[in-house]
């Protein structure tokens, strides 16, 4: 049989497992999702300039090119947006989506309820908006993926 204190140790020893485990998920959730900071590039994006729509391209896979007037630039993976711009004028704007995730993604502008076509990984699209000034949410709309950090804010001037 075991004393009473062997039994307390135990029943410590457990309680102490569990607690240092929940610690640990908790650590590593916020980690992931960003220890809830909104609107961070999740990866760097190049500078905005005149010209040219490839997405790809501007300093590396992950970053979009520099769009010309009336275009933004998108690249998303999993699970992260960038955009070539955060400010652009009003008027038509197509934004050039490419995936280079392997999670289908597509991009929503909230406060319009306007999403593109889902993607898969390796794919590319196009999706036009009529922006008046403002400020926009960009998301992606894939259940979830907003909430792991797939989520920009898009000035109109």
């Amino acid at each position: 049989m075991r004393s009473a204190t062997t039994k307390r140790s135990v029943g410590g020893l457990v309680a102490f497992g569990i607690g240092t485990v929940g610690a640990l998920v908790l650590a590593v959730g916020l980690l992931v999702l960003g220890g809830g900071k909104g609107d961070q590039r999740v990866f760097p994006t190049a500078v905005a300039s005149a010209g040219g729509s490839a997405v790809a391209g501007g300093g590396g896979n992950d970053q979009p090119a520099p769009a010309g007037e009336g275009e933004i630039n998108v690249v998303e993976k999993d699970f992260a947006i960038a955009m070539d711009k955060a400010t652009t004028k009003a008027g038509p704007i197509t934004f050039n989506i490419k995936n280079n995730g392997p999670s289908p993604h597509n991009i929503a502008i909230k406060e319009l309820n306007q999403t593109s076509e889902t993607i898969d990984g390796g794919k590319s699209t196009s999706f036009k908006a009529d922006l008046k000034p403002g400020t926009y949410t960009v998301i992606c709309a894939v259940p979830g993926h907003e909430q792991l950090g797939m989520k920009m804010t898009l000035t109109v001037q």
